[in-house]
């Protein structure tokens, strides 16, 4: 296993194509295993699989000595599965049936080889295994996926994990009884033997042939080989694992503060900024925006415009042409060539499906362009309940529109997406499209819109704040026991501002921030501004953030402007604007130019019910019409 960091580290320093290779035949089955559970799609996870290699390529150089590969893919994996299902949701008119086929309904070669109730056990516990995986601890996660992903022996596992053989095992048997707790509250009773069973003998398959050979090709050449769909996918996850690297670093950063003792962060030799009056007064105004708790209950609508960076023709060809390729390929596993030649059948289907492949181009020039919608999000933050319906307003060309089927009379918005995340049931999620009537049940952790972040503040200022002011001894409490569902919705609910911080920034006294004040016009609105720069002896080095406030009234922030952080694609740009007697801005706008798939956002709303008051089990069980499929299958 040691062996495994060891190849890496070759890789990082000589761009050894021999040592990533051996990492590659090494893992990946294990990472299209994982992959395949999640989205049932051998094809899809295929490209999940290409994506977790380019990412592994791109931070082989920053992983930790005590990091268990094996595990770090796992996890890599089923983010980049998420990922990867979120975005295949907009081509799913296409490939309904495609997606739906699993490979859990294929029958196994060599059951008579394994027991009868290991046989039974697995297609119930398969597709919730990777949620369950996720939800242990990184040592249980890491043990169970040496001990029955990769086959290794206890006294193997105490060693990766830096304890003796015993240890070892009796934390692959505490980490087993969570699993079979968590399949137990789920409907699926069995004992930890049999589950143990199951999983060793059916958690990995083999993965295509080429396919390593493929992840190989696609890291040699830096990704130049790669689909963009793999490489949009890598993108996404990376900024994924970026922003759970920054919590994880804020918990860690102030653990190591309080438990060395260092809290000394000032010095008198810098100047104080030109106004510490301002400095005193504004940080409170606009702390003021994520210490709060969220409502415990909230609607939102607004008319949402996403200008996608755009693709070239090359691109959206080559991405229609790999659907395209993935739905005749399934197609004919289906129904074979008839009496016809391979080539000849190839030329007929494809012949057929031409205006199929128009239609495919205009929605990928749809897609990577310039779109709007109509959404109405809701949150009952206490109960992790989330959902958003959502209508596509942007004008299609007539081949598009003309695939939409009508709505059902009644019904305003063309999908609803519901998650349910509770720190004891777990996650379930499912998606409601009006115009396929049909209702998909999955465990995908869905993107979500955050509308509320207009008045809270996105979590990259937050975590900025928190940083700079907060009082660390009970921001660390808080980080540290804050249920799942509100770290998931980036809630900083309870966060106290220290005020010996504040004043060290207004005397010019703090080691981590030079602070700058400034007076300003916009739009004929007089402004504050607050700009601190990242000290060249700190953390934050390189680092700005600059927020303007309405000079008579600091708690309405008009602009926040980030500069130079490297977790994230910067210039950040945050405008805020019509701004109502409660201070929520009607008006939202989002800049980042340099992102890899969305650079400018804007969002008007159009209802904000703050403090609403609806029935949870309405809004977040919805009956399902009776002539709806479910799950891709119609009704009995």
């Amino acid at each position: 296993m040691n062996d495994d960091l060891t190849l890496l580290q070759e890789y990082a320093r000589l761009n050894s194509e021999e040592a990533f290779a051996a990492l590659v035949s090494r893992h990946v089955n294990l990472v299209y295993s994982v992959a395949l559970r999640q989205v049932r799609d051998p094809h899809l996870a295929e490209e999940i699989t290409q994506a977790v290699f380019i990412i592994l390529a791109r931070k082989a150089s920053s992983l930790g000595p005590k990091t268990i590969l094996s595990g770090w893919l796992c996890r890599t994996a089923r983010y980049a599965s998420a990922n990867a299902l979120t975005i295949q949701r907009r081509r799913q008119r296409r490939e309904q049936e495609a997606y739906m086929q699993s490979q859990f309904d294929q029958p196994q070669a060599g059951l008579s080889r394994r027991s009868e109730a290991e046989a039974e056990t697995w297609p119930h516990i398969a597709p919730l295994l990777e949620t369950a995986m996720e939800k242990l601890g990184q040592k249980d996660h890491d043990a169970l996926v040496l001990r029955f992903f990769e086959g290794r022996n206890f006294r193997e596992i105490g060693a990766a994990l830096g304890a003796s053989e015993d240890a070892a095992k009796m934390r692959v048997n505490r980490a087993l009884d969570k699993l079979r707790k968590f399949f137990t509250k789920r409907g699926v009773s069995s004992t930890t033997a049999i589950i143990a069973g199951a999983i060793s003998a059916n958690s990995i398959q083999a993965a295509p042939v080429a396919l390593a050979k493929t992840v190989m090709a696609v890291v040699i050449t830096k990704g130049a080989a790669a689909s963009a769909s793999s490489l949009l996918l890598a993108s996404k996850t990376l900024k994924m694992l970026t922003v759970m690297k920054f919590k994880a670093m804020a918990i860690a950063g102030a653990t190591i503060l309080l438990a060395t003792g260092a809290v000394v962060a000032y010095e008198s030799t810098n100047a104080p900024p030109k106004n510490p009056a301002l400095v005193r007064a504004m940080f409170p105004a606009i702390f003021s925006h994520i210490s709060p708790p969220l409502p415990a209950q909230m609607r939102l609508v607004a008319e949402v415009e996403v200008v996608n960076k755009p693709w070239t023709e090359e691109q959206i060809s080559n991405e229609v042409n790999r659907t395209e390729e993935f739905i005749f390929t399934n197609e004919l596993r289906a129904t074979g060539t008839g009496n016809q030649s391979l080539a000849g059948y190839r030329k007929q289907w494809f012949a057929r499906e031409k205006e199929s492949i128009a239609a495919n181009m205009a929605e990928g020039r749809l897609v990577h362009g310039t779109r709007t919608f109509l959404m109405q999000e809701w949150l009952a933050a206490d109960g992790g309940l989330w959902r958003l319906d959502q209508t596509e307003t942007t004008t299609k060309p007539d081949n598009l529109h003309a695939l939409d089927k009508p709505l059902p009379a009644g019904v305003q918005y063309e999908s609803t997406i519901i998650e349910i995340d509770t720190n004891s049931s777990g996650l379930h999620s499912r998606r409601i499209d009006h115009r396929l009537r049909s209702d998909w049940s999955d465990n995908v952790n869905w993107a979500k819109e955050k509308l509320w972040q207009a008045q809270t503040f996105e979590p990259e200022f937050a975590f900025l704040l928190t940083f700079s002011v907060a009082d660390w001894p009970t921001t660390l409490k808080l980080l540290q026991s804050k249920p799942k569902t509100e770290s998931d919705i980036d809630s900083f609910a309870g966060i106290k501002l220290d005020t010996n911080k504040v004043e060290a920034l207004a005397a010019g006294k703090s080691l981590v921030w030079k602070v700058e004040t400034a007076e300003t016009n916009l739009d004929g609105r007089k402004l504050e501004v607050l700009h601190l720069k990242g000290r060249s002896i700190s953390l934050a080095h390189g680092e700005e953030i600059i927020f303007y406030a309405d000079a008579n009234n600091l708690t309405n922030v008009y602009r926040i402007e980030l500069t130079g952080l490297p977790l994230i694609k910067t210039p950040y740009i945050s405008l805020r604007d019509d701004f109502d007697t409660n201070g929520f801005p009607h008006t939202w706008v989002v800049k980042a130019p340099n992102d890899e798939r969305t650079i400018k956002k804007t969002m008007k709303f159009k209802e904000i019910d703050w403090q609403a008051q609806f029935d949870n089990k309405a809004v977040f069980q919805p009956e399902i019409p009776a002539d709806y499929s479910i799950n891709g299958h119609p009704r009995n």
